[in-house]
């Protein structure tokens, strides 16, 4: 199987590389990971900071745990694992079943693959948690449904099919799966205090969620620490609530203001109105921003 070459000009300092085009770039939870074509760059939080690395195979996606990289390369095909502090050291690499689309999906811990298992209907490959154990296992979703968001905090998972039904799934003991006080669930299941509501987008934060409906509404969900879910909101909030602009935002905004869009941090929400940016809650650092 084709190991990962690394070019000459390889650099771990501080800097990191100059000389790739990085056109597609993932902050994780711990630094960023830019790939373009089949080169990926790794700027992780650490004194070497940076390593670029070079593939034979197209590469599609790459995410990292607080441990491991993952790299999906050949259209799903391919899946090379390493732990990220083992440098110049080879990949592990996988065989998957060929999937007409897949993405890669990690918690601070798990590395998932999401992918399409047959025309209409999606799985998750479970590829690894937090060991050196790696070990392909198949998730079912509750019914057939298409995912087309997915999304990771701390230690949960978010799902969003093609209908805008929302799906949680891993630790729910701060109400981050929006379905209760529960302890952990290894399969994902419907978020029911969305049904009826079509969500659009939404975002993880650390231990909470902020999801977007196609009318402009925002709920949030989770762990309350320093105000990510808003000012007038409980310290845990198990089930999806309402977000009232005007009174957990910004007293300037309305109650039924439209909201344009959402995202998150480790412990801040940010919403946005028209050209104007809000956010809540408070954060040192940008950790779970996705910018795909």
């Amino acid at each position: 199987m084709d190991q990962p070459k690394l070019p000459k000009n390889r650099d771990r300092g501080p800097q990191g590389p100059t000389d790739i085009i990085q056109n597609q770039t993932k902050s994780t939870w711990f630094g960023s990971v830019s790939f373009a074509s089949n080169h990926v760059n790794l700027d992780v939080f650490s004194p070497t900071s940076s390593e670029l690395l070079a593939f034979n195979d197209a590469i599609d996606d790459v995410a990292c745990t607080h441990l491991h990289v993952a790299i999906l390369m050949s259209n799903g095909k391919k899946l090379g694992i390493r732990r990220i502090d083992d440098y110049g050291r080879e990949f592990r690499i996988l065989e998957l079943p060929e999937s007409e689309s897949s993405f890669l999906l990690t918690t601070s811990k798990a590395i998932y693959v999401v992918r399409m298992k047959n025309e209409k209907t999606s799985e998750i490959l479970k590829i690894l948690e937090n060991s050196e154990d790696v070990e392909i296992r198949n998730i079912d979703f509750p019914w057939p449904v298409k995912i087309v968001e997915a999304r990771g905090g701390h230690d949960f998972c978010i799902f969003r099919d093609s209908a805008g039904n929302l799906f949680s799934m891993g630790t729910g003991t701060r109400g981050e799966l929006g379905v209760g006080l529960i302890r952990r669930l290894d399969e994902p299941v419907h978020i029911e205090h969305l049904a009826g509501i079509q969500i659009s987008k939404f975002a993880c934060g650390g231990w909470h969620t902020v999801a977007l409906s196609n009318g402009g509404d925002v709920y949030v969900w989770g762990w309350n620490r320093y105000g990510s879910l808003g000012q007038n909101q409980s310290s845990t909030e198990m089930y999806p609530t309402l977000l009232d602009p005007s009174e957990d935002v910004d007293q300037s905004l309305s109650p039924d203001e439209n909201i344009d869009d959402v995202a998150a941090t480790e412990y801040s929400t940010r919403i946005t109105v028209g050209s104007a940016h809000f956010s809540i809650g408070s954060d040192n650092e940008k950790i779970n921003d996705f910018e795909l």
